[in-house]
């Protein structure tokens, strides 16, 4: 018993993943280093005083513009007509992926995407920055709530399964033990040790840009409802997956018992014949 246990466990643990989603961003030309009068006034501000274009987000109702100031103390994502720490978003240009701010006072700038590719390794990212990305997703109540609703389809499957029980035990029994196996299971899957893992993990694949645009994405509003929906589509998930993994019991169940039958023939066959007797 012990053996399906720990086997039907895995095959439902392996059913849970943590959402990570990013933004699409385009692939955006960049805007010329310099520009004429006759391009419509439009100036090079101070690396200092001008907003930096992190990123673009695609959706039904169009797109989605992320501005930080200079050192990322301050994002947001704005549209075509809002304003960002003074300077009104007037266009985008498609065509050179860069877009167009205006202050009041009429100066003119364009910005695009920074380009500078980093490779893998070249800048580290640190557990805090991984931590703020789980703290925008809610990843604590999130986490509980897909744990709870994997305990109770394992609880469910148990339930189902029904088989021999062993000499001297009810079905009430039965099922106490396997509630208490359960909780001692899942126990050791949630809490902040594992976020702190989670954090640990996510800081050693991801770069620390990377790991700002996940932030920044959870900001958005599409975001947001995936972070709220995503145990229910987990949910869903299992409904549709665990009737499949049952069915399949009996099969697997039968190629077991051939792999071993199989296995039991080979080491027949590999031992040595007994000598024959002498007359």
């Amino acid at each position: 018993m012990k053996t399906t246990l720990t086997r039907q466990f895995l095959i439902c643990a392996g059913l849970l993943g943590y959402p990570m989603a990013t933004a699409m961003a385009e692939d955006a030309a960049p805007a010329p280093a310099t520009q004429s009068a006759d391009s419509g006034g439009a100036v090079q501000a101070n690396a200092s005083e001008k907003p930096e274009f992190r990123g673009i987000l695609t959706t039904a109702k169009g797109k989605r513009f992320l501005l930080s100031t200079p050192g990322a103390t301050q994002t947001n994502w704005v549209v075509v007509g809002d304003s960002f720490q003074g300077w009104n978003v007037a266009d985008f240009r498609e065509s050179e992926g860069a877009l167009v701010l205006i202050k009041n006072d009429g100066k003119e700038i364009t910005l695009s995407m920074d380009e500078k590719k980093v490779t893998p390794g070249e800048v580290k990212a640190t557990v805090e920055d991984a931590d703020r990305v789980l703290k925008k997703m809610h990843f604590s109540e999130m986490l509980t709530k897909m744990l709870d609703q994997q305990k109770q389809a394992m609880a469910k499957m148990f339930a189902q399964q029904g088989g021999k029980l062993p000499p001297n035990t009810t079905r009430e029994e039965m099922a106490a033990f396997q509630s208490k196996l359960l909780d001692k299971i899942f126990s050791q899957m949630g809490g902040p040790d594992m976020e702190q893992q989670v954090a640990q993990i996510h800081s050693n694949v991801f770069s620390p840009d990377e790991l700002n645009g996940i932030a920044d994405f959870y900001d958005t509003p599409t975001g947001q409802a995936l972070m709220a929906k995503q145990p229910e589509v987990q949910q869903q998930m299992m409904q549709v997956m665990m009737p499949k993994i049952m069915a399949m019991q009996p099969e697997i169940q039968q190629m077991s018992k051939d792999f071993a039958a199989q296995q039991a023939a080979k080491a027949a066959a590999a031992q040595p014949s007994a000598p024959a007797p002498t007359p």
